[in-house]
């Protein structure tokens, strides 16, 4: 079965005989202040994020990992790094709180 859907205004086709999802990029998208070219390419970062129902600290390495190559590079990968140390610091500490 093939079925075709705009879903988030992007044209995506779901092949359910081979477990394929295939997006087709909306170029049509207009960045502004809010959403710049690096969040409107493709899925939006923020939407994937909380359709993950992601943390504060799982988003924010999904987002400066997302946006690296076309924002702040090295800068948005150490930040990403940041969040990422920090997320597992608390996930080792509550390790230890439930032992």
């Amino acid at each position: 079965m093939v079925e075709s859907n705009i879903l988030c205004g992007l044209h995506h086709t779901i092949n359910m005989k081979d477990n394929e999802f295939k997006v087709h990029w909306n170029e049509d998208r207009e960045s502004d202040k809010i959403n710049p070219h690096y969040y409107t390419q493709g899925i939006d970062c923020i939407d994937y994020i909380t359709s993950k129902n992601m943390s504060f600290l799982e988003g924010n390495v999904v987002k400066y990992v997302t946006r690296h190559r076309m924002k702040n590079g090295l800068e948005d990968l150490e930040k990403a790094q940041w969040y990422l140390t920090r997320l597992i610091r608390d996930y080792n500490k509550k390790g230890e709180e439930s032992e």
